[in-house]
């Protein structure tokens, strides 16, 4: 659990893992960054009105966790957090968001785990080599959105949302696009910050931080 994820962290523009073992201040950088996104997604809605746009908000800061704390489970943790801030701001006064934004908002954490955990398997194709963080990135984005759009498409076949809502019949056929193009683009934009998108080079402690080239002595 939580041991150091070797792509995250050779990858990350900021890592604050230094050891295996987790420190106070990466466990304050997971919680800190979980309850951003959840304040993100529910006090600043910007209303595009473009179906799961809400994912937008919710993955930058998810993650930038995981670019300053590379380590497996990492993700899920924030969604934890995320939950938790949720609850607080609901007690607080907040209004609660559509069920979409929320599914995004809590599965965003462990997609992202799940699709980082393949790219480093060996069974990885050899396109998703080449760029393994933005194609990890904008894979768990649009798995996140494809089951905030279920949640939100079986709960208007229920019949359990507004009136005003739009008729199932009429939302679908553009909703699946707008939540899959959404996921999408905030995976690319977010690990087009976080991330480098080629592994560092390693670097020799004893030559005061030059790289070591492959065949140097």
């Amino acid at each position: 659990m939580f041991v150091v994820h070797e792509l995250l962290s050779t990858q990350s523009r900021l890592p604050l893992t230094r050891g295996e073992r987790v420190s106070l201040i990466e466990s304050l950088g997971l919680v800190g960054c979980g309850a951003l996104a959840a304040v993100l997604v529910i006090a600043f809605d910007v209303s595009l009105r473009i179906p799961g746009h809400a994912i937008l908000r919710a993955v930058p800061p998810i993650a930038l966790g995981l670019a300053l704390v590379p380590r497996q489970f990492a993700g899920t943790v924030m969604s934890l957090s995320a939950l938790a801030t949720c609850g607080m701001l609901y007690r607080g006064g907040f209004e609660p968001v559509g069920a979409g934004a929320m599914t995004s908002l809590l599965t965003i954490g462990p997609c992202l785990d799940v699709t980082f955990s393949l790219a480093t398997s060996r069974h990885v194709t050899a396109w998703a080599v080449k760029l393994p963080v933005l194609i990890s990135c904008a894979m768990a984005g649009m798995a996140s959105n494809l089951l905030a759009f279920l949640v939100r498409g079986a709960l208007k076949s229920s019949g359990a949302l507004k009136p005003l809502e739009r008729a199932l019949a009429d939302w679908w056929s553009t909703a699946i696009f707008t939540y899959l193009a959404c996921g999408c683009v905030a995976g690319l934009v977010s690990g087009l910050l976080w991330f480098h998108l080629r592994p560092r080079p390693p670097v020799d402690s004893q030559s005061n931080g030059a790289t070591t080239l492959p065949g140097s002595p």
